[in-house]
């Protein structure tokens, strides 16, 4: 895996749900005290591994403070959980879950959105209509979203 930014966010059963369907570890065995940490913090590491801890709020003001983790800069995406969940999916080596935005001229075809989730596990593509007919657009016409193009995305959601 080759995630891109360490995130921090909210400490929500869907956000951890997300992560674990990326293939990040829970790395703290704090079952019963799961309650009292309201934030969570994505994390990847110089070895290749990707985890996610949660934090009480003496941790998260050191975390964010230094405004990284583990050295690397942390995208602080908390009250955003589309934007944590956006974020903690981009990586270089799979489209699943990732954000494409269009390259498209929205006039040509009306019914384009500026943005796709790539739900697939295979590639990305997506079926829209065009003079009335189904036409799928494949990542031809697409870029994966940059962290900027996030950011503007769902800051407006």
């Amino acid at each position: 895996m080759s995630f891109k930014y360490s995130v921090i966010g909210d400490n929500t059963i869907e956000n951890r749900e997300h992560l674990e369907k990326l293939g990040y570890d829970n790395n703290r065995i704090l079952y019963l005290k799961k309650n009292e940490y309201d934030i969570i913090i994505s994390v990847f590491f110089d070895d290749g591994t990707y985890s996610y801890m949660e934090v009480d709020k003496e941790e998260l003001d050191a975390w964010v403070d230094s405004n990284e983790c583990n050295g690397i800069e942390a995208i602080n995406c908390i009250g955003n959980p589309q934007l944590f969940q956006a974020v903690t999916a981009m990586r270089d080596d799979s489209d699943y879950l990732q954000w494409y935005k269009t390259d498209f001229d929205n006039k040509l075809i009306p019914d384009l959105k500026e943005m796709y989730l790539c739900e697939s596990r295979e590639f990305f593509g997506i079926t829209v209509k065009y003079k009335g007919e189904d036409f799928v657009i494949g990542s031809a016409g697409f870029h994966k979203s940059t962290l900027a193009e996030l950011q503007s995305h769902f800051q407006r959601v």
